[in-house]
């Protein structure tokens, strides 16, 4: 049985097929997650044991561009780059680059060669436009290589097709926009605000826009943004002390008192770690900000 490779986190080259919808692309999508193959043992092989499987079967057909792509994949799970992109190579010599063009962009993003990355993926997205791990990674690499604009134009595209983008995407968007001339706060915060509404108010997003808010000294719209949160933070101690703070800085001091006072409410009794520590300095001197 081929085994099944993993995600990104595992180290290993990841492949999201969700965007692609082209028949013709199936013949070669050879490992699509390799997954819990350690706890699997009984069932899959090893990445060694399949390494040697399809060694051995090159052995028998060595001009079978398939099974060189095969462990070209299983060599980059492996940690083993170099190999996988002699491989990778020989793959495409004997059945074309298009066939290796995906996975061997993904491995060069990996190894830090994000021109010859955005190549590969590149040739790849002429035939597959809408696949989502091309544009991903071509984003990505776009990114690592300096080139802001080709990434963002690569992210729009992504969250065009994809129906439930990372969050983590639309925060790489946004920072590139607040890095770009002329684009600044104002576009990121748009990027961020369109992604909440296709996610939902996820707090990763949500707590950046209010930094940007906060930088550009719009604390009143930081404190509406600040508000949506408070189901999610459970109003606790450091949500009161953060509104109290913005709070302060709209010059609203009896709200900010009652925030201060609940938040110390909330510490009081609690095991002083670290964390709270932090907070109750915070607490404290925004109280002596205000004044008796």
């Amino acid at each position: 049985m081929t085994p099944r490779r993993v995600g990104e986190g595992g180290g290993v080259l990841r492949r999201e097929r969700r965007g692609l919808r082209v028949a013709g692309c199936v013949a070669w999508v050879v490992l699509v997650a390799w997954m819990l193959w350690a706890s699997q043992a009984a069932a899959h092989p090893s990445l060694e044991e399949w390494i040697s499987t399809l060694s051995a079967r090159l052995e028998a057909a060595p001009l079978d561009a398939t099974l060189y792509r095969e462990r070209a994949v299983a060599y980059a799970n492996e940690g083993q780059s170099a190999r996988a992109l002699a491989d990778f190579e020989t793959a495409a010599e004997l059945g074309g680059v298009l066939g290796v063009a995906l996975d061997r962009g993904m491995l060069l993003y990996k190894v830090g060669r994000y021109d010859e990355a955005r190549r590969d993926l590149g040739l790849h997205l002429q035939r597959f436009p809408r696949d989502v791990a091309a544009l991903e990674y071509r984003a990505r690499a776009a990114r690592e290589a300096g080139d802001g604009a080709a990434a963002l134009v690569d992210f729009e595209a992504l969250f065009a097709v994809e129906t439930n983008p990372n969050p983590g995407h639309y925060l790489s968007a946004a920072q590139i926009l607040e890095e770009m001339k002329g684009a600044g706060s104002g576009r990121a915060l748009e990027m961020l605000d369109a992604g909440m509404q296709k996610v939902g108010p996820v707090p990763q997003l949500q707590r950046r826009a209010i930094a940007l808010e906060v930088q550009s000294q719009r604390y009143q719209a930081a404190i509406v943004r600040l508000r949506t949160l408070e189901n999610g933070l459970g109003g606790g101690p450091d949500w009161n002390i953060e509104l109290a703070e913005l709070l302060i800085l709209v010059d609203q001091e009896a709200e900010a008192r009652r925030h201060l006072a609940e938040a110390s409410a909330q510490l009081e009794g609690l095991r002083l770690t670290p964390a709270r520590k932090r907070s109750l300095a915070k607490l404290e001197g925004l109280q002596a900000r205000l004044g008796p």
